[in-house]
């Protein structure tokens, strides 16, 4: 990540960017979104926490390189006004080309939520030059 937010990054099409600002405030999170920080920081996956992406969306975990964001959701996301939210916003960063892997706080604290990244890095990876 350079000094002016733009993260560069190599794919099978040549030289990628994507606009990555860091919030100030990374170290306001849940204690379900410590449980996810503390398995990518055991698997040494470098990412960004509570960052905005293009702009004005700011998202739990950006998984870099990778393009991955992963969101850990409260309660309140099961609420139909929110759920359609959620779902246009994660259109638009799938359509920016990032995967958006959304987890529970019950699926961060029984571990389930560990295997979905997993998966989802595995995936990734998968379609990676190396």
């Amino acid at each position: 990540v350079e000094g002016n937010g733009i993260l560069y990054y190599h794919t099978m099409e040549g030289i990628m960017k994507k606009r990555l600002v860091l919030d100030p405030i990374k170290f306001s999170c849940l204690p379900y979104e410590n449980i996810i920080a503390e398995y990518l920081d055991v698997r040494a996956i470098v990412y960004s926490r509570q960052g905005y992406i293009t702009g004005d969306i700011r998202v739990d975990f950006v998984l870099v390189g990778l393009d991955i964001i992963i969101e850990v959701d409260d309660p309140s996301h099961g609420r139909t006004v929110k759920r359609n939210k959620d779902r246009d916003r994660d259109r638009y960063l799938s359509s920016s080309g990032f995967t958006v892997v959304r987890v529970t706080n019950k699926e961060a604290s029984n571990g389930s939520a560990l295997i979905i990244i997993n998966e989802a890095i595995l995936e990734a990876r998968g379609k990676l030059p190396w």
